[in-house]
């Protein structure tokens, strides 16, 4: 089946069955895990300029471990706060 028919869940399925991503699955990993919007461009541009989450080289194509997108993401997100009173 083409990628481009497939639902939304089925995707969801399929990329939460694999242990690492392409840019595009690992967009969209962030956005339903995290609620992080990154789009596979931004994480391009992370990736030249630093920043980014770490990833492996397969050829010249960029897989994102899961482990390594979570990491990133829970940095991002910083602590739970209970109040905007908080400090760290």
């Amino acid at each position: 089946m083409d990628p481009i028919h497939i639902k939304a869940a089925e995707r969801d399925a399929l990329i939460s069955r694999k242990p690492r991503l392409r840019r595009d699955e690992a967009s969209r990993y962030l956005e339903t895990q995290f609620g992080l919007t990154y789009a596979p461009a931004t994480l391009a541009t992370l990736a030249t300029r630093g920043g980014g989450p770490a990833y492996h080289l397969a050829n010249r194509t960029p897989l994102y471990p899961k482990t390594a997108l979570d990491e990133w993401a829970i940095e991002k997100l910083g602590p739970l706060r209970s109040s905007t009173s908080d400090t760290l």
